[in-house]
């Protein structure tokens, strides 16, 4: 069976938004969640450097 045309065309989801620990808007960011005394944690967006912070 061939592959669908539309799906090898389709684009990748890029994830954009501020940085929540630097406010930057510009590169490229990752989902992480970040862990919250008493709750499962919230769904944050960090830019490249702050993701590799220990």
């Amino acid at each position: 069976m061939a592959k669908d045309p539309k799906q090898a065309q389709k684009k990748k989801h890029i994830v954009k938004g501020p940085c929540e620990d630097c406010h930057t808007t510009e590169g490229e960011f990752t989902v992480v969640r970040r862990q919250v005394v008493g709750s499962k944690g919230r769904i944050i967006k960090l830019c490249a450097k702050c993701a590799i912070k220990p």
